[in-house]
């Protein structure tokens, strides 16, 4: 799964606020808003010879206003539509000074070099 399909998902589970790494000039005053980048890319092949890119994604979702029951379980339906990702994983986080909740998802896909 790649990250064109992976926001795919988020949106098709009510998240319609989503920026590339950095991010937003300002910070929306959205309850949800997202933020996604590539953390590194690793080349892979056989026998030494570079044929693709390991690539690691993080994804960022921030809540403003604590994160609520119905935010839980939107999260619960984003990483079952994320099942198939290589090396998923979800940390959780939060921004004392701007006050945000903020879960990570990461995962891991492959691209031709």
């Amino acid at each position: 799964m790649g990250i064109d399909e992976v926001i795919e998902v988020l949106k098709a589970n009510g998240i319609s606020k989503v920026a590339l790494f950095p991010g937003y000039v300002t910070l929306p005053k959205d309850h949800i808003i997202v933020t996604y980048g590539m953390l590194k890319k690793t080349a892979q092949g056989a026998d030494g010879y570079a044929l693709y890119w390991d690539i690691t994604y993080r994804i960022c979702i921030f809540y403003r206003e604590q994160k609520t029951a119905d935010d839980w379980a939107m999260e619960k339906l984003i990483e079952n539509g994320l099942r198939a990702c290589n090396g998923l994983t979800v940390e959780y986080d939060y921004n004392d000074t701007d006050k945000l909740d903020i879960t990570y998802i990461e995962f891991t896909t492959t691209k031709e070099f």
